[in-house]
């Protein structure tokens, strides 16, 4: 990686420990959950304890997140 992009994007220390304390028994909204970094970060969170509103243009991509939550184990 370049110095140039090192300095655009530093990397980020990601703790799932201490995550998962901060997150647990939150209401977080993403918008653009159906396609790119809203899916992504969407996906991501369907492994913590949280409660997930979910916006979208797709239908059927909001469906499959939440068919996919639903499968999921509870916690």
């Amino acid at each position: 990686m370049s110095v140039r992009a090192r300095l655009l994007f530093p990397a980020i220390a990601y703790n799932k420990r201490k995550a998962s304390r901060q997150l647990t028994g939150k209401i977080i909204l993403i918008t653009g959950a159906t396609f790119g970094i809203g899916e992504a970060l969407a996906r991501h969170l369907l492994r913590y304890n949280v409660h997930l509103i979910l916006i979208g243009r797709t239908q059927e991509r909001l469906l499959a997140l939440e068919n996919k939550s639903q499968a999921m184990p509870a916690r």
